[in-house]
């Protein structure tokens, strides 16, 4: 059972097998609902996105592609339309995020966590 939810009732409840179950069946599905919230979210950034660059393409006014062109392929005529420059490197991430330290100094500590299929990276700045 979550911990998460398990503070959020009653202690004579937390016993129950019952409430495991309630509160297991509610963890599943909150956590099915963050994914596709996050999916969704990652089809809005023409680099993450998968499903999401046939948007794209029609926003962009693209010409169509034979179906089952790759990804790759189809996000590259995206940004190149978009004239996206080249990603930011974690040094250059530092440069700027330090700016806005008192020390001028900040550290970049990539977090990369695989979840399923797909691969999650996330930031953290530090100063």
């Amino acid at each position: 059972m979550s911990q998460r939810l398990i503070f959020l009732i009653p202690p004579y409840y937390r016993k129950s097998k019952i409430t495991h179950g309630i509160l297991g069946a509610i963890e599943s599905e909150s956590d099915r609902r963050v994914d596709f919230a996050l999916d969704v979210i990652q089809q809005g950034n023409p680099i993450l996105a998968t499903w999401g660059l046939t948007e794209w393409e029609n926003q962009l006014k693209l010409p169509p592609v034979p179906e089952g062109t790759a990804f790759e392929t189809r996000r590259a005529r995206v940004l190149t339309r978009l004239n996206i420059p080249p990603l930011i490197t974690p040094k250059e991430m530092e440069k700027i995020a330090g700016e806005f330290t008192k020390t001028k100094q900040a550290t970049v500590v990539e977090c990369i966590s695989h979840n399923k299929s797909t691969e999650n990276r996330s930031v953290k700045m530090q100063s």
